[in-house]
């Protein structure tokens, strides 16, 4: 867990400054070749029961009658969950102008679900945590300040940083070889490649909205269990409306 803390501070203080710039460089704007494009963009999304996660498989050493662990034998769990409310904060830097209607981007949408799930352990766990970095291509609404186009869409991939459950206590007693008792605390993160498409438009309120598919799959976990192998995938598939701060 404290790992865990360091990894949220982290990107509270990325949060935090990346705030501090936008302000510094909507001051500059008054010159250069487009005055007026900003070149970060906030949006905030929602995800309302339409976030499906499954993480990398949960895996303690097998205990058989005697409560002693059998060796490079595991039993495994994969959590799995849809939550019931996923928030997304999106930072997006624009790195690269193509035209008035095209741009290419660096984005973080960090995400934060609502979730309980019960680990194996008679524990529960809560929350989930994606920090996603993506490179973007963007065309027509929101892909520049200068565009006049109403509409417009995103194409994304990257990769994103999982945590989930992002609270949990769940740990895992055992005795060794050697009559010692091991206590396992298993790990809840993972790293997955991810892509991403959206579909943007301005309302009739001037408003800009964007409708987001974004999914994930992560590389192959095999676990030598007590039926024989298996391999598990993590996976997750999120579709999020968001509302355009800045745009």
């Amino acid at each position: 867990m404290n790992m865990v803390k360091i990894k949220i501070l982290l990107v509270a203080l990325f949060l935090g400054a990346s705030a501090n710039y936008c302000l510094a460089q909507s001051d500059s704007l008054s010159s250069g070749e487009y005055p007026n494009d900003p070149l970060w963009y906030f949006s905030f999304g929602v995800a309302p029961y339409s976030h499906y996660i499954s993480a990398p498989p949960v895996s303690v050493p097998f205990m058989d009658t005697t409560q002693s662990f059998t060796e490079d034998v595991f039993k495994s769990y994969q959590y799995q969950a849809i939550n019931l409310l996923t928030f997304t904060y999106s930072i997006r830097y624009n790195i690269y102008r193509i035209d008035d209607d095209r741009s290419l981007s660096l984005n973080m949408p960090v995400s934060l679900g609502l979730t309980s799930v019960r680990c194996n352990d008679g524990s529960r766990g809560f929350l989930s945590l994606s920090v996603p970095l993506m490179l973007e291509f963007n065309s027509g609404a929101a892909s520049n300040f200068s565009t006049l186009k109403w509409t417009g869409w995103m194409f994304g991939a990257g990769a994103d940083f999982n945590v989930f459950p992002l609270i949990s206590n769940e740990k895992y007693a055992y005795f060794d070889q050697f009559d010692a008792r091991k206590i396992v605390q298993p790990s809840h993160s993972w790293i997955q490649p991810s892509v991403e498409f959206a579909y943007r438009w301005i309302n009739t309120d001037q408003n800009t909205r964007e409708l987001n598919l974004k999914m994930g799959y992560g590389l192959p976990y095999k676990v030598n269990g007590v039926e024989g192998s298996e391999t598990y995938h993590p996976f997750s598939v999120k579709i999020s409306y968001f509302f355009m701060i800045n745009y």
